[in-house]
């Protein structure tokens, strides 16, 4: 009886701490794959037409997404809307990595000019880099939301961010 008990009280913590965990590399492995894909598109873009996907008026910053237009805990938000013609990842040839998505994902893009950028307030905690002066070339940034406990509450919610002036991921809010 002792052994049942021991055995209960072990899995009551470890299931959760493994659900977690299980969570947010699922979020992380999507977000890697799909920030890789969107950060190559959009260079290349750039090569070929001086530009970055969404364009828009000189001196503006343009936002497309999300898309899917929310994150799904079970993995089902179709991806298959944003490659459509007509939509910032089809002008960018994306080639998502699967149909279905944990996380939405939102490109900004703006040219020199525009620096800081005007980061939306669930990316507040974003560290930009300190630049001695603006940059002499456009950029762009990425964002992915994923609501990977499925409770609808943003708060609990992780973000990632990439930028094409600082290429590593940050994170917040990761497995909760």
């Amino acid at each position: 009886m002792l052994a049942v008990a021991v055995i209960a009280i072990l899995a009551a913590v470890a299931v959760p701490a493994w659900m977690k965990q299980s969570s947010q590399s699922k979020a992380r492995s999507e977000v890697s794959a799909v920030f890789a894909e969107l950060s190559a598109k959009e260079e290349q873009y750039m090569a070929e037409n001086s530009a970055w996907v969404p364009t828009g008026t000189p001196g503006a910053q343009y936002s497309a997404g999300p898309c899917p237009a929310s994150p799904n805990a079970q993995g089902s938000a179709d991806s298959t809307p944003c490659i459509q013609s007509g939509q910032p990842w089809y002008n960018l040839r994306v080639s998502v990595p699967t149909q279905y998505l944990y996380c939405s994902y939102t490109i900004t893009t703006a040219d020199a000019t525009v620096w800081p950028p005007a980061l939306p307030s669930e990316l507040s905690w974003v560290q930009l880099p300190t630049l001695t002066q603006s940059p002499t070339i456009n950029w762009f940034f990425l964002e992915a939301h994923c609501d990977m406990d499925g409770d609808g509450d943003p708060t609990h919610d992780s973000y990632y961010y990439y930028s094409s002036f600082d290429t590593r991921i940050q994170a917040t809010g990761e497995g909760t």
